[in-house]
């Protein structure tokens, strides 16, 4: 037949035999797909050590994976290990995926495990095998859960001396089981690590001072992203359930955005109390690259000067650690403004932007700034120790940082501008209102100053609490010590009131650590005039009815959505952060327990302090948040119902509350119960009692451990008209670029102006083109001050036709 071809037995044949090969090959693609399809997003393998003193923390924290539990997405998988004679009663290990439900039913749920040796690589291994093929998943985050110190090994070299007091820390490396009497190495985490397939998407350090580039560069080649702390973790750790729920919610759960999600979770729990950072291992190789470059100069052409640069800008960075964990991003950004103009500059500037890339996420903290990630670098005058080599860190053996280290160690030692003055007789005079950067290189430094008119005032000295323990002390103009500082985490405070003009002296005193930077400043008291005070006996709101916060830890706290917009000192707020230690908190911060008279540096920041105090809820305790009335007139208040205080005898518990108020903006402060039985705290003799604005300035203090408060008593504090600050025209609490962009709005756009005072930047009595350039110049081009009130908050001491319609 013409134009057709008579196929061949043997060709149809294998023409079917293929069509069957690739319907074949269809029907098994199909099915891996819909196998893949059918994959969870995420297996979390949580190696949950708690064989050691976070036995306790363990089961809050298995608690808190159980209250939300493995989902179809999202499987949550656990090795957890305790002692054999632990606080359950139960057996000491257990293994398996964590069910949604009580404690005891997640427990109970787990498998039964022989003893578990949890320092050893074996374990660890066996484990990221065991979820590995009992739960598949799309991606694979291995989290390890416990005790941590960065990238030094359990068999740290320490110096001889015997009262080192790194000697009794037992803890090294990562993971310690007190019945083994083992731990993880890094090493051992990374010979794991590399064994697993499919590689690791996460690897997370639920564990103390981890957020290090020495440990991000060891573990590059094992996982795409390391999320860890480059402080110490608080002991109740990471807020597992607000992870499992950020993750449920999330459209996005590749690597990058997974562990945002951890990161944000972490941030929402501590609100600024404590840092967390997720960092790009692979971008962490370049910034490694970024910096041996800039270390090839540094330790080549850059000679002697550049090795002091390297200190200097290490000194002005935080330190995190005894043995010198250096925030690396404050130590980048201080060594690229020193090496401006000089030719290893760019390479600084490379090595910065290199750490930008790399760190994709941050939980910042107040005080000591944390950018994400730490460096070793011994304490000044230091050797570094001698585990600090190519055998024991792969960014040891592949960087010239160890050159860097010998070279810095072999720098004399450079003190700070005020020494000599380790004795009042060559004490130094410092100004009222300045923040001095200092270093303590003896055991104690003096400083002089003058009270200003008004005889009030307070000193702040700020240092690094996991680094050096300082003591500030002030003495009168002979020398007798008249008041020690009150002390909170990272700060020591003197506020005191004596006559005008006096001469004071301050004595800075190294308790324990090593050599140390710090921060120091004196500034006057003086009342903010932006909030009138007014005592009143105004009815208690009750709180039956509010809604209970879930506030139960000692030290814990929420953010709170505000049912309205809420001005504070001039700034609009939608949310506040609500503390079991009496107060609530604008900026950052929930946990402080140490009360400051205000002002003070914070954390906290923002404070509304109603009875802040180290307050401890107890099971009777109720916080609550009620809204009453109707808009636009509404009140929010928070009551700290029946709750106790720490050391107190008894028991004793108080009853209080703070009312926002819509519209006006007022804040008022009711007592119902200030009687808890023991004469150093009752009526706030332990509490202080005010109102501060962000940053250490503006403030109002009711009262400051003195027993003032009573039951029946209110305190209302109202906003004052008229106030502002100069070139503020968003009135956002801060004057930069978006200001001179809202004053051309104004001009131009016809945008409404909230406050022409504080539009009128130059105050000549008129809002115009001069009044953004004013503002650019001071910003940019090294401009004068602008007129008073500026920077603070106040009236406008110039008599014209303008005003502030929201103030």
């Amino acid at each position: 037949m013409h134009g057709v071809i008579e196929l061949s037995g043997r060709y149809r044949r294998r023409r079917a035999l293929l069509s069957a090969c690739a319907a074949c090959a269809l029907a098994l693609a199909a099915a891996r797909a819909g196998a893949a399809e059918a994959l969870a997003e995420w297996t979390i393998a949580v190696y949950l050590d708690g064989d050691n003193n976070l036995e306790d923390f363990a089961v809050l924290d298995l608690a808190e994976m159980a209250s939300v539990g493995s989902t179809e997405r999202i499987r949550v998988v656990v090795l957890v290990d305790m002692f054999q004679a632990n606080v359950l009663g139960l057996g000491s290990t257990r293994r398996g995926e964590v069910i949604k439900g009580s404690f005891e039913e997640a427990w109970a749920a787990l498998d039964a495990m022989p003893e578990a040796d949890m320092g050893s690589p074996a374990t660890l291994d066996a484990f990221i095998r065991y979820a590995r093929e009992s739960f598949p998943a799309k991606r694979h985050a291995v989290i390890l859960w416990d005790h941590g110190n960065g990238w030094v090994p359990p068999d740290v070299d320490l110096a001889a001396d015997a009262d080192d007091r790194r000697k009794a820390t037992p803890v090294r490396a990562v993971c310690h089981d007190a019945t083994q009497g083992s731990m993880l190495s890094i090493a051992d985490v990374r010979t794991a690590l590399l064994a697993a397939d499919p590689p690791t998407d996460i690897l997370g350090f639920d564990a103390c001072l981890m957020g290090m580039l020495e440990v991000a560069y060891e573990f590059a080649p094992c996982a795409a992203m390391m999320v860890a702390s480059e402080k110490t973790i608080p002991a109740t750790g990471w807020p597992y359930e607000l992870v499992l729920e950020g993750l449920a919610a999330s459209d996005d759960l590749s690597a990058r955005a997974a562990a945002a999600v951890m990161v944000d979770s972490y941030g929402r729990r501590y609100l600024g109390d404590e840092p967390l950072a997720a960092t790009d291992l692979a971008a962490a190789v370049e910034l490694v690259s970024a910096l041996n470059a800039l270390l090839d100069s540094v330790l080549g052409a850059g000679g002697a000067d550049a090795i002091a640069d390297v200190a200097e800008a290490c000194l002005a960075s935080a330190p995190f650690d005894y043995y010198g964990y250096w925030d690396l991003g404050g130590l980048l950004d201080a060594l690229a403004a020193r090496a401006s103009g000089k030719p290893w500059g760019p390479l600084a500037g490379a090595a910065r932007s290199a750490y930008r890339t790399a760190v994709t996420a941050i939980a910042e903290e107040v005080w000591p700034p944390a950018t994400g990630l730490t460096i070793y670098v011994p304490p000044p005058g230091a050797s570094p120790l001698a585990s600090y080599n190519a055998t024991t860190l792969r960014f040891a053996a592949d960087t010239r940082w160890p050159e860097a280290l010998a070279a810095l160690a072999a720098l004399p030692l450079a003190d700070d501008a005020f020494a000599p003055n380790a004795t009042r007789a060559t004490a130094k005079e410092i100004a009222s209102g300045t923040e001095y950067r200092l270093r303590l290189y003896t055991d104690y430094e003096y400083f002089w100053f003058t009270a200003s008119a008004g005889g009030r005032f307070t000193a702040v000295l700020k240092n690094f609490p996991e680094y050096a323990d300082l003591d500030l002390v002030l003495l009168d103009a002979r020398g007798i010590p008249v008041a020690g500082a009150a002390t909170m985490s990272g700060a020591e405070v003197v506020s005191w009131s004596g006559p005008a003009g006096a001469k004071y002296y301050l004595r800075v005193e190294l308790y324990d650590g090593p050599r140390s930077p710090y921060t120091l400043q004196v500034h006057e008291n003086v009342d903010s005039p932006e909030y009138a005070v007014a005592e009143g006996n105004e009815a208690f709101v009750p709180a039956d009815g509010g809604a209970i916060l879930p506030i139960a830890d000692d030290d814990g706290g929420l953010r709170v959505e505000l049912p309205f917009p809420f001005t504070f000192f001039g700034a609009a707020h939608d949310a506040v952060n609500v503390s079991s230690n009496g107060f609530l908190s604008f900026g950052q911060g929930v946990s402080a327990y140490d009360y400051m008279p205000l002002p003070m540096p914070g954390p906290p920041t923002g404070i509304v302090a109603v009875w802040w105090s180290d307050l401890l809820p107890l099971a009777q305790t109720r916080i609550t948040a009620t809204v009453t009335g109707e808009a636009p007139q509404r009140a929010f208040t928070i009551t700290w119902g029946d709750i106790s205080m720490w050391g107190i005898p008894g028991g004793g518990v108080v009853t209080f509350q703070a009312s926002l108020y819509e519209g006006t903006n007022a804040i008022v402060f009711r007592y119902k119960d200030t009687i808890a039985g023991s004469a150093r705290y009752d009526r706030g003799a332990s509490a202080s009692v005010g109102v501060q604005a962000e940053g250490a300035g503006s403030a109002v203090l009711y009262s400051f451990a003195e027993p003032s408060l009573q039951d029946g008593l209110s305190v209302a504090f109202t906003p004052v008209a008229g106030i502002f600050s100069r070139g503020d025209a968003n009135r956002d609490g801060r004057m930069d670029l978006s200001d001179a962009v809202t004053v051309l709005m104004q001009l131009f756009r016809s945008a409404p102006v909230r406050c022409a005072d504080a539009s009128d930047a130059n105050d000549d009595g008129a809002v115009d083109i001069a009044d953004p350039i004013r503002v650019l110049g001071r910003l940019f081009g090294g401009g004068e001050p602008l007129p008073p009130p500026y920077p603070g908050r106040g009236i406008d001491p110039t008599a014209d036709d303008l005003g502030c319609t929201d103030a």
